[in-house]
């Protein structure tokens, strides 16, 4: 009789088979306020958060690491960056009024996004930092329960990813399984429920109408009592991208405009440049000091070095590309081709995909 293989076992060799790949496009001061943000009431209790009891963290399916008091980086275990982009949950030590979240993930990560970070303190504010699906595919479990702040940009572009997401989810026990030492039956129960209601998701519940529109250069809000800035310094990564910086605990969340020991995605269809991210980069560099933490869309949290590493990244791509260009190399080879210094990177399916983005820069505007 042949060897008996486990659930984990049997959806890996499913990936194998053919499950498809992870997509990528596929605080102090006096706090002000921002209409449409919901500030506790004047009475709220002040007693122990949810967090004074922590869950078992092997049960979860996400790493959920301190950063600070009240402050926890949402991250795929062992480093794991198939899951999408890193999230950030955040709250008032010492309020019972909510949570809120950077970014959501995957559509198939949402419901397993929701339960597990309720666990620690429920969520009533999503910001989503750009338009991409493994930022805002999980929105939809979320919508019930808290405004989604994200770029105007953003919003048509998310509206037009429903079918993406949904066809999605079939791929999600796969990716799950990939996921080394992550528990897997909680996440599966939710996958499952998901599943039998996906036909009734609708575009709205990934964008919905009444989302929070964040059009300003700088925009301050005081959600649960935490002072949160939301900054957009103009096309980078996409033309939608939203820093999130909390000055009260110093710790700023950069969406994909970091992608921090990886190769970075530029996304030209999306808006992105690779000049406007450069100059972007510098300004996001003056925010903090030495000991500021900053959580990147992608990759492990760390200090303010990453940001100037980035830019020195796209920097080295950027004159690499008009090199090759003024020496007559055509487009399809520069796309082939690994700058010198950058083999060692990870993701490296999305260096092909950025170098003819640079390349395509270079040789016109966006179309």
């Amino acid at each position: 009789m042949g060897r008996l293989i486990d659930r984990r076992e049997f959806l890996c060799r499913a990936a194998a088979l053919g499950a498809a790949a992870a997509v990528i496009p596929g605080v102090l001061g006096e706090p002000t306020g921002r209409e449409g943000a919901t500030p506790p009431a004047a009475g709220d209790k002040q007693v122990p958060t949810p967090a004074a009891t922590k869950p078992d963290a092997a049960r979860l399916f996400f790493e959920f690491r301190e950063l600070r008091p009240g402050v926890l980086a949402v991250l795929g275990r062992g480093g794991d960056t198939t899951l999408g982009g890193n999230n950030l949950l955040v709250w008032r030590p010492g309020l019972t009024v909510g949570g809120v979240l950077i970014d959501a993930r995957h559509a198939w990560l949402g419901p397993t996004l929701r339960r597990e970070c309720a666990a620690f303190n429920a969520v009533n504010h999503v910001i989503n930092t750009h338009h991409h699906a493994d930022h805002t595919g999980g929105n939809h479990a979320f919508r019930d329960m808290a405004p989604i702040y994200m770029h105007p940009n953003a919003r048509p572009r998310v509206l037009g990813m429903r079918d993406t997401n949904v066809r999605g989810l079939g791929a999600g026990a796969a990716a799950a399984a990939r996921v080394k030492d992550a528990p897997l039956d909680d996440l599966l129960r939710d996958l499952d429920e998901l599943k039998g209601r996906a036909e009734q998701l609708t575009p709205e519940d990934f964008a919905p109408g009444d989302a929070q529109l964040m059009d300003k250069p700088f925009e301050a809000m005081r959600l649960n009592e935490v002072r949160v800035e939301v900054l957009h310094h103009g096309p980078a990564h996409t033309d939608n991208d939203l820093i999130v910086w909390l000055p009260q605990v110093n710790v700023l969340h950069t969406g994909d405009l970091v992608f921090h020991g990886l190769h970075a995605f530029l996304d030209r269809p999306g808006g992105g440049t690779v000049r406007g991210w450069i100059k972007v980069l510098d300004k996001l560099g003056t925010l903090g000091d030495r000991d500021t933490i900053v959580v990147p869309g992608h990759g492990e949290p760390g200090d303010r070095s990453m940001i100037a590493r980035q830019g020195e990244y796209l920097r080295g791509l950027l004159e690499f590309v008009e090199k090759q260009r003024a020496a007559g190399t055509p487009r399809d080879e520069i796309v082939k081709m690994v700058p010198e210094g950058a083999g060692s990177l990870g993701l490296a399916r999305v260096l092909p995909v950025t170098l003819g983005a640079v390349y395509d820069e270079l040789s016109g505007p966006v179309e």
